[in-house]
């Protein structure tokens, strides 16, 4: 027999978030073995938020803060880190290998940084990211005010650029994403620094944040002629909202992008229905970030990443991405039951046509794999 097998998008991806909680190399490892098993073939690595920069630079030799305990009094308040848990770290010999091991298996690694808000670690270690004049009362979506660097300060384009080329230096992927989100609506009100930039032209945040974003675009793409960093812009989509639609970032940039332009049209990942940190299930009791939702077995396939109405810009819908955020998730016991079964309709759907498979059938294509990896992991919401 011949079988004529192709996917649907060339981007097949899940993001870890391990920032808000370390997650050692060991099971990065088995996490892209799983990846693989199941046709996925971009990892994004979240390791940069609030609460840490888990990887050692060069740039930022404090970050870290291997030798303190979050908690209060001290450097890192603890809203999510685990309770007498250390911050750690990867050190150049993890973080290699986790890229080799990412190769051998066909799979890309995209590292993240984050920029301007989910900064607090960086505002915290590096001083000069934000105006010392600014009496704005920012408030900040995860409760970490102070987490925004401010685009107005010097400091900032002496300390972001360095810290984008070294970090994107590691990775043979060609792209780097650089966050750009959730800034929030109360940062910079009353920052003069800020004042004096609107001058030029710039109305509000979202054009602050815009001029930031193609700043950052114009380095990065000069300082990817020796390294082949991308040069066009891509944004991921998180969840259909007004404000935040791939349509209208596949279209015209959206939000972010602003007056200057930050992202202008480019291509678009959305993550609709592939948040598997939330709960599987609506009820109260039902364990994950429940209080934002539930991501049922079912609507991890029964959704198009393609929305109506976009059907004539298609092409830049390049791929689908599966999303695991780790506030509640101190252990890698605690992980696998959150990603699968569901992580296999997030492959089901980036990779085959659209409703080629329905909610029945891919509950029993999932009774297929988890017989076949008794021992290994193990899902308990299937039933």
């Amino acid at each position: 027999m011949r079988i004529a097998d192709a996917p649907r998008f060339a981007r097949r991806g899940e993001e870890l978030d391990c920032a808000r909680n370390f997650h050692s190399v060991e099971t990065i490892l088995r996490l892209l073995d799983l990846m693989a098993l199941l046709k996925l073939n971009r990892f994004h690595w979240h390791f940069a938020d609030d609460e840490a920069f888990r990887l050692e630079v060069e740039e930022l030799p404090r970050a870290l803060a291997q030798d303190r305990l979050p908690g209060r009094g001290e450097m890192f308040a603890r809203l999510f880190a685990a309770a007498g848990r250390r911050l750690e770290g990867h050190s150049p010999c993890r973080r290699r290998r986790i890229v080799a091991h990412a190769r051998h298996l066909n799979i890309e690694v995209m590292p993240e940084i984050e920029m301007p808000a989910h900064s607090f670690a960086l505002t915290q270690v590096i001083h000069g990211l934000r105006d010392p004049a600014d009496t704005s009362i920012e408030g900040s979506a995860l409760g970490y005010t102070g987490n925004t660097v401010n685009p107005a300060m010097d400091k900032t384009w002496e300390v972001l650029p360095r810290l984008a080329s070294e970090v994107a230096s590691w990775f043979p992927f060609r792209h780097l994403h650089l966050g750009c989100d959730e800034l929030s609506k109360s940062a910079w009100q009353r920052s003069p620094a800020i004042a004096a930039l609107k001058r030029e032209g710039l109305a509000g945040n979202d054009d602050v944040q815009g001029w930031m974003m193609a700043r950052m675009k114009r380095i990065s793409r000069a300082q990817g002629a020796a390294r082949g960093l991308a040069g066009s812009p891509q944004g991921a989509q998180w969840r259909h909202r007004p404000r935040c639609d791939p349509v209208r970032t596949a279209r015209t940039g959206g939000r972010g992008g602003g007056r200057a332009g930050g992202l202008r049209r480019g291509d678009v990942c959305p993550a609709h229905h592939a948040y598997l940190d939330m709960a599987h299930t609506g009820q109260r009791h039902d364990w994950g970030a429940n209080g934002v939702g539930a991501t049922g077995l079912e609507r991890t396939v029964g959704w198009n990443p393609v929305p109506a109405g976009a059907e004539d810009i298609a092409r830049r819908f390049i791929g689908v991405q599966g999303n695991f955020w780790s506030e509640f998730t101190t252990g890698e016991i605690l992980l696998w039951p959150m990603l699968m079964p569901r992580l296999l309709g997030v492959a089901v759907t980036a990779w085959s046509p659209q409703d080629a498979l329905d909610g029945p059938g891919l509950r029993a294509l999932a009774d297929s794999y988890r017989a076949s990896m008794e021992g290994f992991w193990s899902w308990n919401h299937l039933a």
